[in-house]
């Protein structure tokens, strides 16, 4: 399997998950421990790299994806710490008495810097040969009327990706037939402060408000569990009247949640598919 193939789909899904909600810059505080300085400085400043990994490549941090950053890391770690970390990052050092060294590093990371340079690698192939996949979609258990918003989001999100979504009875059609690969359920579309009269700044006339959207991914021909992850947006709208705006906020949260869905959706089930 080729990583770069892997890369591609797992960053396209990952998107907004990341440290901060995928700020630019990070604050970064780590220590690591070896038997020299260098290697303990060195491993130091990698853990703040790896932390900042988990956020944007998920659970393949461990996996090939970040067995080839590291590689990466190893054959150039003066020009890791240039391109990642800003000026203000430094380190120091204690000798101790087992004779390891203990390094910590303090500083500020580059996490817009690190999600480019990952994209940059993967961008000849994020265009290449792509399995359709097709998705039974189920809420259900949701009781809240908003959720349709997401629901009605999630086809678009989806194709964007090449897949496709069933509801209903087309689903349940398509699934005697054989036809579909996985079931997605969301089980949980919670919207936040949007009925708060507090949500409302009548200062600077803004609508504030979050979504919170649990979902579980299961393959239909083994029924194995392949993701139960929450996704969280937040937003805010502007105008001078508060009533107007929540429609308009709940639309905008809803296909920004669809959006993420898609992207962390997509990168499970390539990962499912490439070790199946």
């Amino acid at each position: 399997m080729r990583s770069g193939w892997l890369i591609a789909a797992l960053l396209a899904c990952a998107g907004a998950a990341s440290p901060g909600n995928a700020q630019d810059f990070v604050a970064v505080h780590e220590t690591a421990v070896a038997d020299t300085q260098q290697k303990a400085v060195q491993e130091a400043y990698y853990a703040a790299l790896e932390r900042a990994l988990t956020g944007v490549t998920w659970y393949q941090a461990e996996g090939e994806v970040g067995e080839q950053f590291r590689r990466e890391f190893q054959q150039d770690f003066e020009g890791f710490k240039q391109r990642f970390f800003m000026p203000d990052t430094d380190y120091r050092c204690a000798h101790q008495e087992n004779g390891r060294y203990l390094c910590e590093v303090t500083g500020t990371l580059k996490f817009g810097a690190l999600q480019m340079h990952l994209r940059s690698q993967i961008h000849q192939v994020e265009n290449g040969e792509q399995k359709h996949l097709t998705f039974k979609l189920s809420a259900a258990q949701v009781k809240d009327p908003r959720k349709q918003f997401v629901i009605d989001a999630l086809s678009g999100a989806f194709a964007s990706f090449g897949h496709r979504i069933l509801l209903d009875n087309t689903a349940n059609a398509a699934l005697a037939r054989n036809q579909v690969d996985y079931a997605l359920g969301i089980y949980e579309v919670t919207f936040t402060n949007l009925d708060d009269p507090a949500a409302y700044d009548p200062y600077s006339l803004r609508l504030s408000g979050s979504l919170t959207v649990r979902f579980k991914l299961s393959q239909i021909k083994s029924g194995e569990m392949v993701a139960n992850i929450p996704v969280v947006e937040s937003g805010n709208e502007a105008g001078p009247n508060a009533e107007t705006l929540k429609p308009k906020l709940v639309a905008s949260l809803g296909k920004r949640a669809a959006d993420e869905i898609a992207r962390k959706v997509n990168a499970a089930v390539v990962s499912h598919e490439a070790e199946q």
